[in-house]
């Protein structure tokens, strides 16, 4: 399948990144690196278990 160099809309990667953005980091704040791991492994577990 040709993919375009950079084409967002196409590559399912982005899409997965733009959902993580606003599930996790859009007007969120972690005072601790370690709240941020958890929040992080959390979506992705939660990710797994939706696909």
């Amino acid at each position: 399948m040709f993919l375009p160099a950079y084409s967002p809309n196409l590559n399912p990667i982005e899409r997965l990144w733009k959902f993580f953005k606003k599930k996790v980091l859009y007007n969120q704040y972690y005072e601790k690196f370690k709240d941020f791991k958890l929040i992080c492994a959390s979506f992705f577990e939660e990710y797994e278990s939706m696909n």
